[in-house]
C-alpha cells in the first residue's frame, strides 16, 4: 500500500493558529444586550455563558490559559455556534484522561478537542452532528505507517484516545506508552524513549511542522485497530438529552450549509472538503 504522507502545516497557518488563541473576540468576548437567540430558551450550567471543557490539541483547539481565548478549529467553532445562541464562551483546560469529567458533573456544557463520535460514547453523552472528518497517523523520525512496523518497538499513545486499548491488544500493553498529553508525548520521542506517536491526521500534520525531524504519516487500514479502518466524525460531547444539543446540531447544519466550518478548516490548514459527515 502506497503511504500518504501528511503535509506539515505552513510556518504562517502554525503562526496563525497560535495567534488566534490571544486575539479579540474569543472566549472572554461579551454578548450584546440585543442578541437574539438562533433558539429561546436554552438551559446552560451558567445562565448565559457556555461552559467549555477543552482538551488543547492543535490544530483542534489553542487556549490562551489566562485569558480563556480559544482557538483552533474547534474553539473557532463552538465560538461560531456561542455566537448564534447570545452565549458568552469560557473554557478550561482538562486531560484526555479526564475530558468528559466536566459534563459528567455538571459543571461544564460542553467537551471539544478533536472528540471522535463512537458508540460507546453516545450511550452516555450526547453526541452533536459532526463538525467534519479526521483519521489516524504516526509520527517518527523513519516515516512508520503501518502497525507491523511497531513490532519490538515502543509506540505513544494518549489516554482516552479511540485507538489506544486496540494498539495494546494488538502490540501489546508492554510496547504501548500511555502518555496524558501530547506535548509530554512528543518530548519523549524526541529523545528517543519511544519510536513513534500515534494522533490525530491533523494534529500529527501539526506537529511535524514544529519539529524537524519528524514525519506524519497515516495508518494504513489494519482490521486490528479499528479507527485506522476509516476517518472519524469530529463532534461537540454534550450531556444527554438536551436541548442545548438539539440546537447546536440545528446550527452545525446551517454552519456546513453556508461553508463556514469549510472555511474555519482551510483557515487552520486543513482541507475544507472534510467538513461534514463520514456519511
Amino acid at each position: 500500500m502506497t503511504r500518504r504522507r501528511l503535509a506539515p502545516l505552513s510556518t504562517a497557518v502554525l503562526l496563525a493558529a497560535a495567534l488566534s488563541a490571544c486575539g479579540g473576540g474569543g472566549g472572554s468576548s461579551s454578548v450584546s444586550e440585543d442578541c437574539e437567540p438562533a433558539h429561546a430558551d436554552l438551559s446552560t450550567v451558567t445562565d448565559g455563558t457556555l461552559l467549555v471543557s477543552t482538551y488543547v490539541s492543535p490544530p483542534y483547539t489553542e487556549l490562551d490559559r489566562a485569558g480563556g481565548e480559544l482557538g483552533g478549529v474547534d474553539g473557532e467553532i463552538i465560538r461560531a455556534l456561542a455566537e448564534k445562541e447570545c452565549l458568552e464562551v469560557k473554557a478550561s483546560p482538562v486531560t484526555g484522561a479526564a475530558f468528559t469529567e466536566g459534563v459528567s458533573t455538571g459543571r461544564s456544557d460542553v467537551v471539544i478537542g478533536g472528540v471522535y463520535a463512537t458508540p460507546e460514547r453516545a450511550e452516555e453523552f450526547t453526541l452533536s452532528s459532526a463538525m467534519y472528518r479526521d483519521g489516524m497517523a504516526f509520527l517518527s523520525e523513519d516515516g512508520v505507517s503501518s502497525i507491523d512496523d511497531l513490532e519490538g518497538k515502543k509506540l505513544g499513545v494518549i489516554q482516552g484516545y479511540l485507538w489506544t486499548e486496540d494498539l495494546q491488544d494488538t502490540l501489546g500493553t508492554d510496547s504501548v506508552v500511555i502518555f496524558q498529553d501530547a506535548d509530554s508525548m512528543i518530548a519523549d520521542l524526541g529523545v528517543g524513549r519511544i519510536d513513534a506517536a500515534t494522533l490525530t491526521t491533523a494534529e500529527a500534520g501539526y506537529r511535524a511542522g514544529q519539529v524537524d525531524g519528524l514525519q506524519a504519516v497515516e495508518v494504513e487500514p489494519d482490521d486490528r485497530v479499528a479507527a485506522s479502518t476509516a476517518p472519524s466524525d469530529v463532534v461537540l460531547l454534550m450531556a444527554k438529552d438536551t436541548k442545548l444539543a438539539e440546537a447546536f446540531d440545528a446550527d452545525i447544519e446551517e454552519l456546513l450549509a453556508d461553508g463556514t466550518i469549510a472555511g474555519i478548516l482551510e483557515d487552520n490548514g486543513i482541507d475544507g472538503g472534510l467538513a461534514g459527515s463520514v456519511d
